[in-house]
């Protein structure tokens, strides 16, 4: 974005889950947050719906091709 928000963020993450039709978009201050946004994400996705993730699709972001991940 072009500006910050309120809590300061620049960056959106989004993440679509096929299984429950649920898109989720989480604020980032940086990409460097994308990393741990992810994992987070999986996380909850697994505890809420006790099965495992087993694919997942990237749109060739810069931030999913790093080492973090």
């Amino acid at each position: 974005m072009a500006k910050r928000s309120l809590g300061g963020a620049r960056f959106f993450s989004t993440f679509v889950d096929d299984y429950t039709c649920k898109v989720l978009a989480y604020s980032l201050k940086s990409k460097d947050e994308a990393p741990e946004t992810f994992t987070w994400w999986i996380t909850e996705v697994e505890n809420r719906s006790d099965h495992k993730v087993k694919h997942f699709q990237l749109d060739n972001g810069g931030k999913y091709i790093s080492k973090a991940f």
